[in-house]
């Protein structure tokens, strides 16, 4: 062990690869990330950390004590150093090239991004002499950096840490009768289209609600742009209170759903809870696994990797779907028919139902109705338009409308047109009484009129 450290240090100035140095700024950034998380365990991060240096000591034996084969045992080993650069840093690039591309309506795949990054990085080993010197030097200073970085915000972190607070609503109306909560996600307001001059008419979604008897908020304010920001703080009792709530990691809300206060309050008074959507909400598992959020220390760990997306990837595979943009393409099919079948039978009492309708965020495709290609505002606005003929049909549909209180409301608004405020959405509500629904501030309070509105 003496000898691997004393050779560890001399590759500052030997060409000798070391997967140690090589994952030691990701450690870093993922320890910074992971150290809070419920799921974190010290006995578990350091025994990842000693299997990732005992690999380390042989793979840096067999590089120095190679003779026969000596080409095609080095080959293996750059094939090794490049799968572990692609495996752990390629996520940090491959979203932002996927979204940019995406806004010039030329879509790109996952699996040709890693492979051409893959092979890119084994070129520049392969032609570039004493690669790993430079490499080593590089990611020692880079780690450094980092590390120092993060110690600077952990200690502003612990100096201004707030306590997440919890809203409650003064509800005066109480019942029994069953909750439909919706959840158009990244839906705009009519009202910024109108005054953006994207569109001359007003939307016949919020007219139609207006003309049903439902409370209806055509310019509603979300606290938070990100789904899972929003939607978690929606089932705290808006931990958006907080201003810096905006800036938790994903591996922090998601703990926040798994821990969700509302369903539990709720549970704890005999009021059930059904759960549609692509999120695990305290232990009511997800509907429909499309999103690679963490749910264990290894995801927690892995979590800035490609791990995670593979393994969105593979379950959807196995479940005969494919992965688009972090989105299945029949998943709305799905959740859009268990709106319909849902309002089509008589509500049991005593119950929320949470249906989560990826419309119309990206992408702008639901089965063979529309398939519109490219990011642009105009492609939005027609699915947007598209997810409104369909509300209103399903709604049209409804046997059992009276027997349910029903909650539709988007999470944000668009948030890839500067004309547009992503944080103005629609939010509107049946069966609730005007003097409760006013009490609310933003979307984020939904969840607190939820617990309040049952006995």
């Amino acid at each position: 062990m003496q000898t691997y450290f004393l050779n560890t240090l001399k590759k500052y100035t030997e060409d000798i690869p070391s997967l140690y140095l090589l994952l030691l700024p990701y450690i870093i950034i993922t320890y910074g990330d992971i150290k809070d998380a419920e799921a974190f365990s010290y006995l578990y991060f350091f025994l990842i950390l000693g299997l990732l240096l005992l690999f380390d000591i042989v793979y840096y034996k067999l590089f120095q004590k190679i003779h026969t084969n000596r080409k095609f045992i080095i080959q293996i080993i750059h094939f090794i150093y490049v799968v572990f650069f692609v495996v752990f840093y390629s996520y940090f690039f491959i979203p932002h090239l996927v979204k940019f591309f995406f806004e010039y309506d030329f879509v790109l795949r996952w699996r040709l991004i890693i492979i051409t990054m893959f092979l890119f990085v084994w070129v520049i080993i392969l032609i570039t002499n004493n690669i790993y010197t430079y490499l080593n030097r590089f990611l020692i200073i880079l780690s450094l950096i980092i590390l120092i970085n993060y110690s600077y915000a952990f200690t502003k972190k612990s100096i201004t840490k707030q306590k997440n607070t919890k809203r409650i609503l003064n509800i005066i109306h109480h019942s029994d009768k069953p909750i439909i909560f919706i959840i158009l996600d990244e839906y705009a307001s009519p009202a910024v289209f109108e005054k953006a001059n994207i569109i001359k008419k007003t939307p016949d979604l919020a007219d139609y609600l207006d003309s049903n008897g439902w409370i209806t908020k055509k310019i509603f304010y979300s606290a938070e742009t990100s789904t899972i920001h929003s939607i978690s703080s929606v089932f705290n009792y808006n931990l958006s209170e907080n201003d810096t709530y905006s800036n938790s990691n994903i591996i922090k809300v998601s703990d926040y759903l798994k821990n969700s206060s509302v369903i539990e309050n709720l549970n704890s008074r005999n009021i059930s809870f059904k759960n549609y959507s692509f999120f695990t909400i305290t232990h009511y598992q997800y509907y429909f696994y499309l999103y690679p959020f963490p749910c264990n220390f290894f995801d927690d760990f892995m979590v800035n990797s490609i791990y995670l997306p593979m393994k969105v990837s593979t379950q959807l595979k196995l479940s005969g779907a494919d992965m688009d943009y972090f989105a299945a393409l029949d998943y709305n099919q799905k959740i859009y028919n268990l709106i319909i079948s849902t309002m089509g039978k008589p509500g049991l009492p005593r119950q929320l139902i949470y249906l989560h309708l990826l419309m119309p965020h990206i992408p702008f495709h639901f089965s063979n109705e529309i398939n519109l290609t490219g990011y642009s505002t105009n492609n939005y606005y027609q699915y947007w338009l598209f997810t409104n003929k369909k509300i209103i049909n399903a709604l049209k549909q409804a046997k059992y409308l009276n027997d349910y209180r029903i909650i539709i409301s988007g999470d944000h608004g668009f948030r890839n047109d500067k004309r547009i405020n992503p944080h103005q959405t629609l939010t509107a509500f049946y069966g609730f009484d005007q003097k409760d629904v006013d009490k609310l501030h933003s979307v984020q309070d939904i969840g607190a009129l939820i617990d309040g509105s049952f006995k």
